[in-house]
């Protein structure tokens, strides 16, 4: 049997603080903005890119799965009109990053065949460091894949699981305080 000195209050109080700050460095790292997730893909028919924020400093980092989307390229153009000769390849495979250093707005597409004309493109517009930025939503990309299951009224089982982790620790919470 534990002795009572190992379960006392202080010593609960203790362990509790432990679990609080773990527990919500993981939210923490769930929901955080220390870069910009883009899906990179050919969007469906009729679907394009809407223009994106980011500020001084954001890195962006396109993702693609190599295997149902096959190769793409990364590449900044000057304007977005997808001339050839006109880019400066950034990178060629999934996780490719780029790190925005100036205000303005940056054009990303690919070069690959015809996917910039069929609509790989996207331009950022990069606010100061300053500035307060409206991130866009990864759901509004058209080529945003759920990576965990979605139930029947669209959201995904992490925005369920977290409210009920919350739940339990505040429960647990109260019951050693």
């Amino acid at each position: 049997m534990v002795s009572s000195s190992l379960l006392s209050r202080p010593r609960l109080q203790g362990i509790m603080l432990i679990v609080l700050v773990v527990f919500v460095s993981q939210i923490s790292f769930v929901t955080s903005t220390h870069g910009i997730d883009f899906p990179w893909c050919i969007p469906p028919s009729n679907a394009i890119y809407k223009t994106q924020s980011a500020k001084v400093g954001d890195t962006v980092s396109f993702t693609w799965n190599t295997t149902s989307q096959g190769h793409h390229h990364v590449s900044i153009y000057s304007d977005a009109t997808c001339n050839t000769g006109d880019e400066n390849f950034i990178g060629g495979s999934s996780g490719t990053t780029y790190t925005f250093t100036g205000v303005g707005d940056v054009v990303f597409s690919c070069n690959i065949g015809s996917h910039c004309d069929r609509g790989q493109m996207v331009t950022f517009n990069v606010l100061a460091e300053g500035e307060e930025v409206k991130y866009s939503l990864i759901e509004d990309n058209p080529c945003y894949i759920p990576l965990l299951d979605t139930t029947s009224d669209g959201s995904t089982l992490v925005q369920q699981t977290l409210p009920s982790l919350t739940m339990v620790f505040a429960s647990l919470l109260a019951f050693f305080l």
